[in-house]
C-alpha cells in the first residue's frame, strides 16, 4: 500500500512523496489521517525561522483519524481497536524518567513529537499528520473520539487540553474568579472554554483590531468582555470592568512585551500569571509588584492527562470547537494552506484533508 505525504525538504519547499506502508511491527499502529489542523507553530518551520527545524519532516501533529491495523503487541498496549476514531497526542515519551513519572510527560527527557522532530528519512517514514496514513510507534498516546464530533473539533483536542492545562491546572482558577486571557489566537480562545468550564466570575479577552471577529467567537465560548487594546491599555480596561477590584489570574498568550508588564500591574494581590507566549525578546521586568503583590508567575507549556478532559468536554458538544477552524484544504493544497495561514493572519487555524 502506498500513503501520499506532504514533505518539507527545506524552508519553503514542500512536495508530495509516495511512501510505501511497510509491514508494521508489533508495537505499531497504522492510522488513516481523517483531518490534520495546521498549527501556528508549522508556519515558522515552514519558513525557516523556527528553533526547532527538523528536515525532512512530514508536518502535522493536531490529528484526527481511524485505525486501521495493529501490531500484536500495540493491541495490548492500546485501548483501541481497528476501526476506532482516535486523535493522537503529539508527544511521544519514555514513561520513565522521573517527568513522566511524576505525570508531567509533556517535560519528557526523551521527548519526541509527531510532526514536530521525527524527520521521514528513515522506517516508518509517516510520522506527521500531513500525510494520508500515520504510522504510530511506542510511547504514543491514543483516545477514542466519538463519531458525531465534528473533524475540525475533534483535530484541536490538545489545543482544548492545552487550554484546560494552563487556567485549570496550571493557573487554579476558582469560582467566581476573574480572568484576563491576553491574545486571541486558538490557544487563547481554548483557555476561554476552559475557565467558562471552570465557573470562572469574569473571563476578559484582550486582542488587537484585528481580531475584532475572534471577539465574536470568544463571547460565544464564555468571554463577558473583550477589549482592543490598541484603543484602551490593559491595566485600564481591567480597573474599569473590574470596578478597580483587579484580577485574579491571567493566561498570557502573545508573548508580547507590553503585554506581560501589565499583567504585572493589573493583577490582584495574589494573583497568578501562566505565561504561555514565548518571545525572543528580553521582557524588562521590576521585581516591585511581583514582591509586593505576591504574584506568582508560572511557565506553561502542553498539555498531559487533560486531554482526557478535552474529549470528555468536545463529546459533550457544549462548545463549537470547530469555529476555530477558518479554511479547510485538501492534502494536495498544504502550501497553499500554509501561504494562507501567513498572508491571512485574521484566520485562527487552517487544516487538511486527505
Amino acid at each position: 500500500m502506498q500513503s501520499t505525504a506532504v514533505v518539507l525538504e527545506q524552508p519553503r519547499v514542500m512536495r508530495l512523496q509516495e511512501f510505501q506502508v511497510e509491514a508494521l511491527q508489533p508495537d505499531e499502529v497504522l492510522l488513516q489521517v481523517e483531518r490534520v489542523a495546521v498549527c501556528g507553530s508549522d508556519l515558522p518551520r515552514y519558513t525557516g525561522t523556527s528553533t526547532r527545524l527538523h528536515i525532512p519532516i512530514i508536518l502535522g501533529h493536531e490529528t484526527v483519524g481511524r485505525v486501521v491495523e495493529m501490531g500484536e503487541q500495540a493491541a495490548t498496549a492500546y485501548k483501541v481497536a481497528p476501526d476506532d476514531r482516535v486523535i493522537v497526542e503529539p508527544y511521544l515519551t519514555c514513561g520513565r524518567c522521573p517527568y513522566c513519572l511524576r505525570g508531567r510527560y509533556q517535560l519528557c527527557e526523551l521527548n519526541r513529537c509527531y510532526g514536530v522532530t521525527l524527520t521521514c528519512d528513515q522506517p516508518p517514514f509517516l510520522l506527521g499528520g500531513y500525510s494520508e496514513y500515520m504510522v504510530l510507534i511506542p510511547g504514543s498516546r491514543l483516545h477514542k473520539i466519538d463519531e458525531a464530533v465534528p473533524a475540525g473539533a475533534a483535530s484541536l483536542a490538545s489545543v482544548v487540553a492545552n487550554g484546560l492545562r494552563w487556567v485549570q491546572t496550571r493557573g487554579r482558577v476558582q469560582i467566581g474568579e476573574t480572568v484576563v486571557i491576553m491574545g486571541c489566537g486558538a490557544q487563547a480562545l481554548a483557555s476561554v472554554v476552559a475557565a467558562q468550564e471552570a465557573g470562572a466570575g469574569l473571563i476578559i479577552v484582550m486582542g488587537l483590531a484585528k481580531d475584532t471577529p475572534r471577539f465574536v467567537i470568544a463571547r460565544q465560548f464564555g468571554a463577558q468582555e473583550t477589549v482592543n487594546v490598541e484603543e484602551e491599555s490593559p491595566v485600564e480596561a481591567v480597573q474599569r470592568l473590574t470596578a478597580g477590584e483587579l484580577a485574579d489570574l491571567a493566561i498570557e498568550c502573545s508573548g508580547a512585551p507590553a503585554a506581560i508588564t501589565a499583567a504585572i500591574d493589573f493583577l490582584r494581590p495574589g494573583g497568578r500569571m501562566v505565561q504561555i507566549g514565548t518571545n525572543a525578546t528580553t521582557v524588562p521586568i521590576t521585581t516591585n509588584s511581583i514582591v509586593r503583590k505576591e504574584l506568582e508567575i508560572i511557565g506553561g507549556l502542553g498539555q498531559t492527562f487533560e486531554v482526557e478532559q478535552a474529549i470528555k468536554l468536545l463529546n459533550s458538544r457544549k462548545h463549537p470547537v470547530e469555529a476555530l477552524t477558518s479554511e479547510v484544504f485538501t492534502l494536495t493544497e498544504a502550501e497553499d494552506a500554509i501561504r494562507y495561514a501567513l498572508d491571512h493572519p485574521q484566520c485562527i487555524r487552517v487544516a487538511l484533508e486527505p
